[in-house]
């Protein structure tokens, strides 16, 4: 891939749209990475075949943990290609003093003004045990 697969313009605005969300993991990441995909040029993941062999490149594929007294625990890997990458995001935790638009707020307000934490902080000790724990 060459510099001028790139397309900053699509990068700078995904990121922009990155750092204002502070929306959950769960809600976002399979977007920024096809956002991501998109602005380098690059293919983005396949829809998910039942024959789980045939998923080499998708979102939430399914693995089997093996665990050392020979027993498995069903799992999902956020973003897998075979032979290159294996994504698990993760959500860092919230950028204090985030703005509420109030006339939002009126129009689900049971739940308005909830805000789902993020598993740790950046450059933190705690951001380095989730980040051990995903790979895991």
């Amino acid at each position: 891939m060459g510099e001028t697969d790139i397309d900053i313009d699509k990068l700078d605005t995904l990121i922009a749209a990155g750092l204002q969300s502070g929306g959950s993991e769960l809600a976002n990441y399979q977007l920024f990475v096809i956002g991501l995909c998109e602005a380098l040029g690059l293919d983005r993941p396949n829809m998910a075949q039942e024959q789980n062999e045939l998923n080499d490149y998708v979102f939430e594929r399914r693995v089997d943990f093996k665990h050392p007294d020979g027993s498995r625990t069903a799992g999902r890997i956020d973003c897998y290609r075979r032979g290159c990458f294996i994504l698990e995001a993760k959500q860092s935790g919230k950028r204090q003093g985030a703005k509420v638009d109030a006339g939002q707020t009126l129009l689900i307000p049971e739940d308005a003004l909830q805000r789902k934490p993020g598993q740790a902080k950046r450059g933190t000790r705690g951001w380095d045990q989730v980040m051990l724990a995903a790979r895991k």
